[in-house]
């Protein structure tokens, strides 16, 4: 009959594991807890109380070291890495909106700035992706925190393109005063994006759906007053491919943040 009950019981367990991380944490725990109270032999009600008591004082040890031991924040340093790529990113925009304000800036300026922010961008994404790589080692099922950190990560890989034309394109149209001054203005408002996800991204405190919604919105804004330029017809594309991805960004790193799921587009 305990071998029965064994079965069984370690059976469920260990099936319960479908239902998610949380489930995943603690089933082998309550296994092997089971396994032990087996072989433990008691004679009255009282000895039993005695070792729930045992237990309910271990499990409350558990929880006082995990404050000081544990990492109460499992993702921060996936998250401050990942946010580091749109940090580095905002920083390449800046560094481009600098160039075009000196209206005849020289090649070798924009090559260098080029060349520099793509080797550090480079970097930069290659260390989040080996920090999410190690805070999703660290459970045992996949989390939607943990995807959405990839999501985020491969977003910033593919924006990183968008702003390689965009230095480009800048590089191009500089002498042409109407171009430039729209050029400029789609730049200082995707940089502000960026640093709207940077900075949800490293901070402790959890964003408001009220922020995320407003900055979705400003992102589609930017679209629109963008989207429609035929005398530039590049700056139309850029715009509407990075409001795209930068609506997937604030979707993800909110979600990053309070393990909610991505709303519906």
């Amino acid at each position: 009959m305990v071998f029965f009950c064994t079965v069984v019981w370690s059976f469920l367990w260990s099936y319960a594991s479908v239902l998610g991380g949380t489930v995943s944490a603690f089933n082998a725990l309550v296994i092997v807890i089971f396994l032990c109270g087996v072989e433990t032999h008691v004679h009255s009600p009282a000895e039993a109380a005695q070792h729930a008591l045992y237990l309910f004082g271990g499990g409350l040890w558990a929880i006082v070291l995990s404050f000081f031991l544990w990492p109460i924040h499992p993702y921060r340093p996936a998250r401050r890495a990942v946010g580091k790529c749109y940090e580095e990113m905002a920083s390449m925009i800046a560094t481009t909106i600098r160039l075009l304000g000196q209206e005849n800036a020289p090649r070798e300026l924009w090559d260098q700035a080029a060349q520099r922010y793509q080797y550090d961008m480079r970097n930069t994404l290659e260390n989040a992706r080996t920090m999410i790589a190690a805070s999703r080692a660290q459970f045992l099922s996949e989390s939607l925190r943990g995807e959405q950190l990839l999501v985020l990560l491969e977003t910033a890989d593919v924006m990183l393109g968008y702003a390689i034309a965009a230095i480009e394109h800048a590089e191009q149209i500089q002498a042409d005063p109407l171009r430039r001054k729209d050029v400029t203005a789609f730049l200082e408002k995707w940089r502000e994006s960026l640093l709207w996800v940077e900075e949800t991204a490293v901070r402790d405190r959890l964003p408001k759906s009220s922020a995320r919604d407003d900055e979705r919105a400003r992102v589609r804004r930017m679209s629109a007053d963008f989207g429609e330029a035929p005398a530039d017809r590049l700056l139309t594309h850029l715009a509407q491919m990075s409001a795209d991805a930068m609506d997937v960004a604030i979707t993800s790193v909110y979600a990053v943040r309070t393990g909610l799921e991505p709303p519906e587009s």
